[in-house]
């Protein structure tokens, strides 16, 4: 699973409900690309927002698309145990790759705690026929994962990814690629934060990055142009697209940015999100539209 594994928005239509549509036009657009794989029910895609049924119904549109074509991974958010073994259950572990699992919270749980808790889920994970991948959060989970957990769980054979998006994420990344090297467990690591330091998580081991989605072809290019040699048009490319990428970051916001941009590209055909999201005041949506205006007129004269 090497490379953009997008998260995938949510598409609504103007009056909130599901657009199933619009998703898949969504997932067509992301095919368009070699991403690694889709990610679905990450904090980009408002999976807070959906009911168990809906979660269902988007898992069926996405899956009857990709046909296999490429791995899904499927978000966790669960405040316990036997939050998230239902979780994994309800959505159907014959369809994920991995199971993106985010710490049990609100409580802030001790290491040990954390530790028991991985442990529990993986171990459900293997069962079922698949895997975890640790989610690193800090935004999200209200703390950064204490590394010292990732190396404990590292050595679970239904771990085997780690997604690090608690700042600085690079710092981060040496710091457990040191915990755990000459150990004989490993985890594959993967990069967050709207992919805003792909190019420096590349350099320091990340074998991925889970970016939102408006932006995956432009992302897979730039993946390719580092990956193949040319770091010079990489780093150029992703100097026009940096911008962008920091505008999905806003909190509270970055819902909506995401698919205001989905529909400026003509992807989706509304950019409505769902409480606690919030919809774009009119100088925010202008200043966004604005800047992907410039990176649309950059490239075509690059």
């Amino acid at each position: 699973m090497n490379g953009i594994v997008p998260v995938l928005a949510t598409p609504f239509d103007d009056s909130g409900a599901l657009d199933l549509a619009g998703l898949e036009a969504l997932v067509d657009f992301q095919l368009l690309s070699p991403v690694g794989g889709l990610a679905l029910f990450g904090v980009a895609s408002e999976s807070f927002a959906l009911t168990r049924a809906e979660r269902r119904r988007v898992l069926e549109v996405v899956d009857s698309i990709v046909q296999g074509r490429v791995p899904l991974v499927l978000g966790v958010a669960a405040a316990s145990v036997p939050q998230a073994i239902e979780a994994m259950h309800d959505l159907g572990a014959g369809r994920a790759a991995t199971f993106m699992v985010l710490p049990a919270f609100p409580v802030r749980p001790s290491v040990g705690q954390l530790v028991d808790f991985y442990t529990a889920v993986a171990d459900e994970a293997g069962e079922l026929g698949t895997d975890v991948m640790i989610q690193d959060a800090e935004a999200t989970a209200g703390f950064a994962l204490p590394l010292e957990a990732a190396e404990l769980l590292a050595t679970h054979p239904s771990i085997g990814s780690i997604k690090v998006e608690s700042p600085s994420t690079v710092v981060r990344m040496d710091e457990l690629a040191g915990r755990l090297s000459g150990r004989s467990a490993d985890l594959d690591v993967y990069g967050g934060q709207n992919a805003q330091f792909l190019l420096d998580e590349i350099s320091a081991g990340a074998i991925g990055s889970m970016p939102a989605c408006e932006f995956t072809d432009v992302l897979c290019e730039v993946w390719q142009r580092w990956t193949s040699g040319d770091c010079a048009g990489a780093r150029h490319l992703f100097g026009a697209i940096s911008p962008l990428l920091a505008l999905g970051l806003q909190r509270g916001y970055a819902w909506a940015v995401h698919k205001e941009l989905l529909v400026a590209r003509g992807i989706i055909r509304s950019a409505a999100v769902r409480l606690p999201a919030h919809s774009l005041p009119s100088a925010m949506r202008a200043g966004t539209l604005a800047a992907y205006d410039a990176f649309s007129m950059a490239r075509a004269t690059a």
